[in-house]
């Protein structure tokens, strides 16, 4: 007697390895972000300054912005300067 598989079974497998492997590449992408973002912090670059650089300068309000993948960079980026001051700064 053979196990057959159904075809939602198989779809089901389909769809957790694709999100499994969009997961590690997120996971990478995330941690080269960070270290672009570091070096930025580095060489004393601050969020204001990382929103002219992308460009976001007179684009209107962020409102408009908020599906760019460049405010959505500004945002990480903002996000983890503020980690890092906090982490630097004396208490």
């Amino acid at each position: 007697m053979e196990k057959s598989i159904d075809m939602k079974t198989i779809e089901r497998l389909e769809k957790k390895e694709e999100q499994l492997r969009k997961k590690a590449l997120n996971e990478k992408a995330t941690e080269i972000a960070r270290k672009r973002y570091d070096l930025f912090i580095k060489h004393g670059g601050d969020p204001k300054q990382y929103y002219t650089k992308l460009g976001l300068d007179g684009q209107g309000p962020a409102v408009k912005l908020r599906h760019d993948p460049r405010f959505l960079d500004y945002l990480a980026f903002s996000k983890h300067w503020g980690k890092k001051r906090d982490i630097l700064s004396p208490a």
